[in-house]
């Protein structure tokens, strides 16, 4: 009787066991099923379809100032892993006034411009699956 009067009040969700399932809701147990439902679920997680949006060919406002840009980079996370092109929030820091300067250069030119690098717009996703911990 408690088990179910605990079961009914609880806001916890229950487990499944950590079992994959299909989008018919079946649940997979072979490892080639269950990757491929993986691959599945995070292209359709980070499937994009937006329509495309316009570009406006000119731009007015004032320049991006060296403050912003330190500020942008005083906020971003220490210790997280580089992108592409192997620069971390570390080495742009350590440039001092001189990087900080350059980098405002950079996106003023591209803000002026209306075009972004494509080595900017590529993004690295990595996963990671952890194990759900069991709480006593």
């Amino acid at each position: 009787m408690y088990q179910a009067i605990k079961k009914f009040t609880s806001n916890k969700r229950t487990s499944s066991g950590g079992c994959v399932k299909n989008k018919k809701g079946d649940m997979l147990f072979e490892t080639d099923e269950i990757m491929k439902r993986w691959t599945e679920y995070v292209e359709d997680l980070f499937d994009d379809t937006r329509s495309e949006l316009g570009v406006h060919s000119f731009l007015q406002g004032q320049d991006i100032l060296s403050t912003e840009v330190e500020s942008a980079l005083h906020h971003k996370t220490n210790g997280k892993a580089s992108g592409i092109d192997n620069i971390s929030k570390e080495m742009l820091q350590a440039m001092g006034d001189f990087g900080i300067n350059i980098l405002t250069e950079m996106c003023n030119k591209m803000y002026h411009n209306t075009h972004i690098p494509e080595d900017l717009r590529t993004s690295i996703i990595l996963y990671t699956f952890t194990q759900e911990t069991k709480g006593g």
